[in-house]
């Protein structure tokens, strides 16, 4: 029977490798044996692991647990590391320091949005809002875009305002006038005063804008002299409609 290999053991061993050495049947030297007595006791071949479990735990005992490691870095320097950075958190642009800091224990969701301060107009700017208000108000009765045509003039805010209100009731005018010649006078006179307020390079299309607005006044009046002729005929009405006829084909 050939010899079986003797192998050294670790002198450090906890009683979980003591049990399953000795349920191998491990064979140990000399010196093994020696330190394995003066460690743990003698050895006994004949207790198994389950021996061992009921006796000691597996965790073994450690008599010093004060470690005698010293860390790579020196605690004071760590220390003095802390302190450099704080100061450079301090001084930095992206970081306010706060002088106090007030805990209290208001749940996130009743805390009050900070309110924005709100610049309140002057007397003079509140003047310039209402007076463009108004002007944007006539300009919409009259059926025309105020983004497009206001800013066509060259005039201030008030002046704009009494050239749009002169311009209605022109407009007013000339829907209720019966005959051909006032008609085509105040148009005439709309167009002067609104082209020699308009900057001049607005100037056809201003004339096109005021034209559609002449051609819809007359075709606003031949529907209604045309209901009114319906119900009560009348030779002079049926003049008036002859020449708004041709007014709004002309305007066409």
């Amino acid at each position: 029977m050939a010899e079986q290999a003797i192998y050294g053991i670790n002198p450090n061993i906890g009683a979980q490798a003591e049990a399953v050495a000795g349920n191998q049947a491990a064979i140990f030297t000399a010196t093994d044996r020696k330190l394995i007595e003066e460690l743990g006791g003698e050895m006994n071949h004949n207790r198994t692991f389950i021996d061992v479990l009921k006796n000691k735990p597996l965790n073994t005992k450690v008599e010093n647990e004060q470690s005698t490691v010293k860390p790579d870095i020196d605690i004071k320097e760590l220390e003095g590391r802390v302190r450099e950075h704080k100061q450079m958190l301090k001084h930095s642009v992206h970081h306010v320091p706060e002088e106090r800091v007030e805990i209290t224990n208001t749940p996130p969701d009743s805390y009050e949005e900070q309110k924005k301060e709100t610049v309140e107009p002057s007397k003079s700017d509140k003047v310039k809002i209402d007076t463009h208000k108004k002007t944007v108000a006539i300009v919409k009765e009259l059926n025309l875009d105020p983004s497009k045509i206001i800013d066509k003039f060259k005039l201030e805010q008030d002046q704009l305002l009494n050239l749009v209100s002169r311009i209605k009731d022109l407009h007013l005018k000339r829907l209720l006038t019966e005959d051909q010649k006032e008609f085509e006078a105040v148009s005439a006179r709309i167009i002067r005063e609104t082209t020699s307020a308009g900057r001049e390079e607005a100037k056809n299309w201003l004339i096109g804008q005021l034209n559609k607005l002449a051609k819809d006044a007359a075709e606003y009046k031949l529907k209604l002299e045309k209901s009114m002729q319906a119900v009560d005929y009348s030779q002079k009405r049926e003049e008036i409609i002859k020449w708004l006829e041709k007014t709004a084909a002309k305007l066409s």
